[in-house]
Parts: C-alpha cells; structure tokens; sequence
C-alpha cells in the first residue's frame, strides 16, 4: 500500500519524498527497504540512529550502489533538535572514528587473548 502512496506522488512535482534509512540495519535488510521504495521518484535519503551504530560502511555502500543521496541525518531522538543537513565530511569523520575505535577494540580483545586478561582489564 504505502508503495502505491509514494508512486501516486510521483506526478506532484512539489513534493519531494525522502526515504528514512536506518543506519543500523545489516545489508541484507537495506536491500530489502531499496527493493520495497526504490521504484518510487525519491529526492533522497534521511539516515537515522547515527548514534547507535557501530559501522557506516553497510548503508553508506548500499546509498552509493543505490545513488540515492543521504540529504539528512539524525544522531538522537529529540526531533527536530537532532536531525541536520547531511555533510559529506562530517559522515567521513564519523566513518574513521567507528573504524578506529573498532581497531582499538580488536586491539583490547587480542591483548586480552594473548595476556590472559578480559579485555576491559587488558584497557588500562
């Protein structure tokens, strides 16, 4: 139904229809949201929980093989404070530091392999 909502939209050209993306989801289920909306005219994306992911390469991966631009985020539940534009340098920034704080992770749990120790011991 919803599919049939957004395709009678189609033909109104001052509505612009945003997708809201979770950024939490796996690949597998943000196929499965691109094959259910992708069909629609969609101005673009909202991505949302920026604040509880641990990896932005899966959606940033499947935006790009969709070319379905990210036109704003949201990195908390106080709407409208929350959400903002999205900026191409400020999803890199956030990208590199979950990549290094996963480095760091991987980091802790092999030192705590190797020492002996849990890895919240191995962290200090």
């Amino acid at each position: 139904r919803v599919t049939a909502q957004l395709r009678a939209l189609d033909c109104v050209p001052l509505v612009k229809p945003y997708l809201v993306v979770p950024a939490t989801r796996q690949q597998r289920a943000l196929e499965d949201i691109f094959r259910e909306f992708g069909q629609s005219r969609l101005a673009g994306c909202i991505l949302t929980k920026l604040d509880e992911i641990s990896s932005l390469g899966e959606v940033l991966s499947v935006l790009v093989r969709r070319r379905l631009p990210v036109a704003y985020t949201c990195d908390g539940q106080g709407v409208p404070d929350d959400i903002h534009p999205a900026r191409a340098d400020r999803l890199v920034k956030l990208a590199v530091r979950l990549v290094r704080e996963e480095e760091t992770g991987s980091d802790r749990r092999v030192g705590a392999a190797v020492f002996g120790a849990t890895p919240s011991q191995s962290a200090g």
